[in-house]
């Protein structure tokens, strides 16, 4: 892919992050995730009154723990 192809790409992308809130920014997250580590990434839930712990999917395979942010405008 050529680089102003890349560019564009990466600036298309942005603003689609940008636009999302809250679960579906989250939901956004989990299903890049699964992609990127298929068989691996686990999402997880807010469960009980401590929520997801800021832990928001882990790969236990590669030991890997991620932690997604959405500021809602």
């Amino acid at each position: 892919m050529a680089a102003v192809d890349q560019n564009l790409l990466r600036k298309l992308v942005e603003g689609q992050l940008l636009r999302l809130e809250g679960n579906a920014f989250q939901d956004c997250m989990d299903r890049l995730g699964l992609v990127l580590y298929p068989g691996d990434y686990q999402p997880v839930r807010a469960a009980g009154p401590k929520g997801d712990t800021k832990n928001d999917g882990y790969c236990p395979k590669a030991r890997v723990f991620f932690a997604a942010l959405c500021n809602s405008r």
